[in-house]
């Protein structure tokens, strides 16, 4: 990918682009991670959803928190000026 970039271009990219994949995993968790800390700051019965790929019983580990699959839950009411969505 790198071949026809210039040495300048070609470390510039490397710096602020994550070519490796266990390296991007890693990254990619920090950052939820960090996520999921300031949610919980705002809101401490944040309730956290997996909409990926990933299993929820390794993000569970992750989270140090119950991970729902977003599939297999259901809305249970409509938000309102005066209500919060509920799941089911």
């Amino acid at each position: 990918m790198l071949e026809n970039w210039t040495p300048r271009q070609a470390s510039r990219l490397r710096a602020t682009v994550c070519l490796d994949a266990q390296c991007w995993r890693r990254k990619a968790g920090l950052f939820l991670t960090r996520k999921a800390e300031e949610l919980r700051k705002e809101h401490p019965e944040v309730l956290l959803l997996n909409n990926g790929e990933q299993d929820g019983v390794d993000l569970e580990e992750t989270f140090q928190s119950e991970v729902l699959n977003a599939a297999e839950v259901a809305p249970a009411a409509s938000p309102t000026a005066t209500r919060f969505p509920r799941l089911s």
